[in-house]
C-alpha cells in the first residue's frame, strides 16, 4: 500500500528533481505543467490552488500528483522559464503546455504520456 502524497511547490528544475528523488516509489506520477500567468493558464492556476484537496483525493494512493505552482510566493514573481525547463526535462515540447504529464519512472523517460489542451 502506498501513502497518498500530492505536492504543490515553488519551482525550479532542481526542486522538481529533488521532490521526485525524495519520495517513495510510486507506480504512477502525474505532473501538471502550466505557467500560471494569464488567460487559460491563469484560470487553471486558480482552479488547481482552490481545488487542491479534491485533486489530491482523486489520485488515490497509487499516484503522486505534482502541480508546478507558485505556492508561497506572489504570482508576479513566478518564472515560466522554470516550468519550461521541467517540461524539457520530461521530454515535453513547451508548445504543448498546459498539459498533464504521466510517467511511471521518474528517472527513465522512455514512456511519457502527455495530455494537453491542444
Amino acid at each position: 500500500m502506498f501513502t497518498v502524497v500530492a505536492a504543490m511547490f515553488s519551482v525550479s528544475l532542481r526542486d522538481f528533481e529533488s521532490l521526485l528523488d525524495d519520495q517513495d516509489p510510486y507506480p504512477y506520477y502525474a505532473i501538471l505543467l502550466y505557467p500560471p500567468l494569464n488567460g487559460l493558464n491563469s484560470r487553471l492556476h486558480e482552479y488547481v490552488t482552490s481545488h487542491w484537496a479534491y485533486l489530491n483525493a482523486m489520485t488515490g494512493s497509487n499516484c503522486l500528483l505534482v502541480a508546478v505552482e507558485s505556492r508561497g510566493q506572489p504570482i508576479e514573481k513566478f518564472s515560466p522559464e522554470d516550468v519550461y525547463a521541467i517540461a524539457r526535462q520530461l521530454g515535453v515540447a513547451v508548445d504543448r503546455l498546459p498539459c498533464l504529464v504521466f510517467i511511471t519512472e521518474p528517472h527513465e523517460r522512455d514512456e511519457v504520456l502527455v495530455a494537453c489542451t491542444g
